[in-house]
């Protein structure tokens, strides 16, 4: 041996790390949709919508099926 240390891999944080850290620091708040919001949309969109989707999906589909789906 030379008596010469090894450098280390990493003497500085990543550049990965840092942008992580500029992300989360730059972050904005952000409202979401409360519960009965989300209710609301999926009711106003079930006919139209999401019961069609769901028969082509599961052709043989009870309504009793979708009831509980609903």
């Amino acid at each position: 041996m030379t008596g010469h240390a090894a450098p280390h891999r990493f003497q500085r944080p990543p550049l990965f790390a840092l942008l992580g850290l500029l992300i989360l620091v730059s972050a904005r708040p952000c409202a979401s949709y409360p519960v009965l919001t989300h209710e609301t949309i999926i009711d106003s969109t079930w006919d139209s919508g999401i019961k069609p989707l769901l028969l082509k999906r599961f052709p043989v589909a009870t309504p009793e099926d979708l009831t509980e789906a609903e």
